[in-house]
C-alpha cells in the first residue's frame, strides 16, 4: 500500500551562527551570606508559582504540570543532577543562565523541604548549593519563542514554516 500523503518540503531559510548553549556544570561561585532571607524569598516565589496551577481546570481532565524557570545567579552554575535531586526535571537551558524545569508534584514537596532546611526554618542538611538559585519565575509567552524566530518574527498574513519543540512531561495519559 503506497503512501497517500505528500511529504512536506521545509525550506532552509536562515543560515546564521547562534551562540552555543552551555550545559552547566556543578555548583560554583561565592557562598551567600543572606541564606535565611534568600531561602524564605524562594519559598515565597514557590507559593506564587503553585497558586495559578491549582486554579487551572483543563477541559481534557489533564493534570496541569508546573513549568517554571530557575534563574541561576551570576558566576554560579546548577547541574542537571542537582535539579533532579530537588525533585524537578530539566526541560531546557537558556543562554542567559536560566533553566526551564517542570514538576509532576504540583506542591513541590521535596524542593520546599530542602529550601526550609537551607533557610534554617528546619534543622537538617544545609543544602548550600541552593544559593546558586537567584529566583524562581513563571514561564512567560515570550520565553516560548525560539532564538531564530526572535530574530526574524513572522508577520501577520505571512505563511511560514516553523520548527516546533514539544515538551512531553512523561505522563502517557
Amino acid at each position: 500500500m503506497g503512501n497517500q500523503f505528500e511529504h512536506l518540503r521545509l525550506p532552509r531559510i536562515i543560515n546564521i551562527e547562534l551562540p552555543r548553549r552551555s550545559t552547566g556544570g556543578g555548583f560554583g561561585g561565592k557562598k551567600r551570606t543572606d541564606v535565611s532571607e534568600h531561602g524564605k524569598q524562594l519559598l515565597g516565589q514557590i507559593s506564587s508559582l503553585i497558586e495559578p496551577v491549582k486554579q487551572k481546570i483543563s477541559p481534557f481532565h489533564l493534570d496541569p504540570k508546573l513549568i517554571f524557570k530557575i534563574k541561576v545567579a551570576e558566576k554560579h552554575s546548577f547541574s542537571d543532577s542537582l535539579v533532579t535531586q530537588i525533585g524537578l526535571n530539566v526541560l531546557a537551558r537558556e543562554p542567559n543562565k536560566a533553566i526551564v524545569v517542570f514538576s509532576s508534584d504540583n506542591e513541590l514537596a521535596e524542593f520546599k523541604k530542602r529550601l526550609e532546611n537551607y533557610s534554617q526554618i528546619k534543622d537538617g542538611p544545609k543544602y548550600e548549593h541552593l544559593g546558586a538559585i537567584d529566583e524562581l519565575v513563571p514561564l512567560e509567552p515570550e520565553d516560548r519563542i525560539g532564538r531564530l524566530l526572535d530574530i526574524n518574527r513572522v508577520q501577520p498574513g505571512e505563511l511560514a514554516a516553523l520548527d516546533l519543540e514539544l515538551w512531553h512531561t512523561g505522563n502517557r495519559k
